[in-house]
């Protein structure tokens, strides 16, 4: 059967001495790449991994991180991808809770390192490789596949696993809808262990035998532009603050981008503003993609203009989408209401949470939690479920609290959220964050609010941070608020 692991082979051998990657500017051809991914294989054998057994990757972004990761592929076991950046007690939940039985990743991890001699756990650190003088010549097992955990942004995360067959169902369909080839230059400035990263970014690029390049250092807005300039870079799957620090680069001279097809955004809403900053920028309007860790990508608008920028597009191939109301029925066009999603690519339960899965998963259908509207222009997500805050039975949407907020010329951010109320069952607490410099009272805000909102969506509290909490692709916890 096909797999992940057999697909990266057969691609490798066809393309030979083609360049697989390009790493800070050092290349490697998929001829070097293959051997070293079944060197890699031949340690996870030597340390005792099986089949469907956990291996977490904690390299940070560069070419032990893949190798790794491809080699967990053809060895048949579950990749888990770990931000090393995490503090020791978060990795050691990780570590735990998917039963890891190898870890990959640099000895500087120090604290990682004590936990995992404790619990005699194998380590293949920096050196292992270049160490390693055995090839494996297995051919690649089609089990396992990979391990995610959903963000938990309002929540406990949860564990989903992807079968290396949902991984390249998927790839199928974004490569089919993209046109992808070896002809391609993929550029990717995105961290790999998040799932917009490596499967948009990394395999879309080595399953079409395209060259990837990987810039690996703290994100540069001017830089970056220039790289997608001298690389002829063709694909390039970004988030939207990426796009935003792009937009605000100066040059005396604009980089050429023509070789541009398609720039993405996704992780995170992409604002008007920021689709219309990059525009003015660069002359290339940025197409959202939205998924999610349970299915992968479920939409892409793959021709964003002036009047469509603001959507996620299409669902791509193979994906099923509908909108659904509170009683689960069908929706028409431009009713406002959950999306619904059904695809080959997709997992069907959270690992060990039965009652979440029994919520989540309906008849074979996936219950996003998110809501949306479909139109003649594709798909809008316009905001979450269970983020509406319910006010004495008045529903309150905290995204229209947000966007009035963000309207006041001297709030650079803001997040709305629910807090409980011994009388009304919730009210509504708004977060924000000024402009450098800037200085506003709570009084100068509650009158600006005035006479624009109902009373039982004025947030009963307005407190000031320095900064919203947030993933590292961008994503607002609304959990640490």
């Amino acid at each position: 059967m096909d797999s992940l692991g057999n697909r990266f082979e057969k691609i490798a051998q066809e393309a030979g001495t083609a360049t697989a990657l390009v790493i800070d500017d050092v290349p490697y051809t998929y001829a070097t790449l293959h051997t070293d991914v079944n060197k890699a294989r031949e340690l996870l054998n030597q340390a005792g991994v099986q089949p469907e057994q956990c291996v977490a990757v904690m390299f940070s972004n560069g070419y032990d991180f893949i190798v790794f990761a491809l080699a967990t592929f053809s060895a048949g076991a579950v990749l888990l991808p770990l931000n090393n950046s995490y503090q020791p007690e978060e990795i050691q939940y990780y570590l735990d809770h998917a039963d890891v039985k190898l870890v990959c990743g640099p000895r500087s991890l120090s604290d990682v390192s004590e936990y995992v001699f404790n619990h005699a756990i194998p380590w293949l650190d920096e050196n292992a490789l270049s160490h390693a003088q055995t090839v494996s010549t297995a051919s690649p097992c089609d089990k396992g596949g990979m391990y995610l955990y959903s963000s938990g942004s309002t929540g406990k995360s949860k564990r989903v696993f992807r079968t290396q067959h949902a991984l390249l169902d998927e790839y199928d369909d974004m490569s089919a809808l993209l046109s992808a080839s070896a002809n391609d230059n993929v550029l990717c400035t995105l961290p790999l262990y998040h799932s917009h990263g490596f499967s948009n970014g990394l395999l879309m690029a080595l399953l079409s035998g395209a060259t990837c390049i990987l810039l690996t250092n703290e994100f540069n807005g001017r830089k970056t532009l220039q790289a997608l300039a001298d690389h002829r870079i063709t694909l390039y799957p970004a988030v939207p603050f990426m796009y935003q620090i792009m937009a605000l680069a100066n040059f005396r001279t604009p980089p050429d981008l023509s070789s541009l097809r398609h720039c993405f955004s996704a992780g995170a809403p992409l604002s008007p503003k920021i689709v219309n900053d990059f525009y003015q920028k660069t002359g290339k309007y940025i197409g959202q993609i939205y998924g999610s860790s349970e299915t992968g990508v479920i939409c892409c608008n793959t021709a964003p203009d002036v009047n469509n920028a603001t959507t996620v597009g299409f669902p791509i191939p193979c994906v099923e989408l509908e909108i659904r109301g509170e009683d689960g029925n069908l929706l028409a066009d431009d009713q406002e209401g959950e999306i619904w999603v059904r695809s080959p690519a997709m997992t069907h339960q959270y690992d060990g949470m039965p009652e979440a899965t029994k919520e989540n998963f309906v008849g074979g259908w996936f219950c996003t939690g998110d809501l949306g509207v479909r139109n003649e222009l594709g798909i809008s997500v316009t905001g979450r479920k269970k983020l509406l805050i319910n006010v004495a039975g008045n529903k309150v949407d905290p995204l229209e609290v947000e966007s009035l907020l963000n309207s006041h010329a001297l709030i650079e951010e803001s997040v709305v959220v629910a807090k409980p109320h011994e009388v009304y069952g919730e009210q509504v607490v708004a977060y924000v964050v000024l402009l450098p410099d800037r200085q506003i009272t709570t009084d100068d805000l509650y009158q600006f609010i005035k006479g624009k909102l109902v009373e039982y969506k004025v947030p009963k509290q307005i407190v000031f941070l320095q900064a919203i909490p947030k993933s590292p692709l961008g994503k607002v916890l609304r959990k640490y608020l």
